[in-house]
């Protein structure tokens, strides 16, 4: 896919709409989930960007943390920073440990920041799951005043996503259910802007030709010009032809320009 991954996608087009995104990837983990699959290592990295601009999940199943090494940097695969503390004693993935990674996954596409940001080496990642409670990452009070209030909300559920009880972390459905209710794809909908506007009023507007033709045909004299005039001041979609009259009217009696009739 030209698009590569999220990580890629939304560095090459920071203003994608974060919550279509979002969902396509809780809908896919929902799906696997359903099949009785545990994708085991979701990250941004890992999550592919259609030329539709729809994220789709890809190497379930695949997990790469028993070839990190622990004095390892984020320049390596950082798999630990999307990793659910309960990993480190039992490391066989489970769906709330998707879950858990999942709140990474949706943390890096609202903020453009990796898990554990302030943390570089693995051995301080792992340091910080084996304390409880452990947040991955935090946004700070004014920035997320400023995101949009259905990022804020999406933020919120990002948050349940790092219960350290696995119980506790809502399901896939669910997430997808709360998401749904904020229209995701309203996000990528086209707003239509001032120039759309007058395009579209320029398309509407209906022009009486009859009305026109009879206007003009009475430019044959100063009085006619007169009496076009005065029937074109309605304004009835016929500005221009205001203006044409107007120039009419002062050049056969010799007055000087005078300025449009205002509507």
């Amino acid at each position: 896919m030209h698009n590569g991954n999220l990580s890629k996608y939304l560095k090459d087009f920071p203003g994608s709409p974060r919550i279509a995104l979002i969902h396509d990837i809780v809908s896919g983990l929902e799906y696997l989930h359903n099949q009785n699959i545990v994708h085991g290592d979701l990250k941004a990295k890992n999550v592919l960007v259609s030329n539709q601009g729809r994220a789709i999940l890809a190497d379930f199943g695949i997990s790469h943390v028993h070839k990190t090494d622990l004095t390892s940097t984020k320049d390596n695969s950082g798999t630990y920073n999307w990793m659910a503390p309960e990993i480190l004693s039992s490391p066989k993935p489970t769906p709330e440990s998707d879950i858990w990674s999942l709140g990474c996954t949706c943390y890096e596409a609202l903020t453009g920041k990796w898990p554990f940001p302030d943390l570089e080496q693995t051995k301080d990642v792992i340091k910080a799951l084996s304390e409880v409670p452990v947040i991955p990452g935090k946004v700070d009070q004014i920035e997320l005043e400023g995101w949009p209030e259905n990022q804020q909300k999406v933020w919120k559920l990002v948050e349940s996503c790092w219960e350290s009880e696995p119980r506790d972390r809502p399901s896939a459905l669910t997430l997808r259910s709360e998401i749904k209710e904020l229209d995701p794809d309203a996000e990528s909908k086209p707003k239509s802007n001032d120039n759309d506007n007058r395009t579209r009023r320029m398309k509407t507007k209906r022009i009486d030709f009859r009305r026109v033709d009879s206007i003009l045909s009475q430019i044959t004299s100063p009085d006619g010009a007169t009496k076009a005039l005065n029937q074109a001041t309605d304004c009835n979609g016929l500005e221009k032809g205001e203006s044409y009259l107007t120039n009419m009217t002062n050049s056969q009696s010799n007055h000087p320009p005078q300025p449009n009739h205002p509507c």
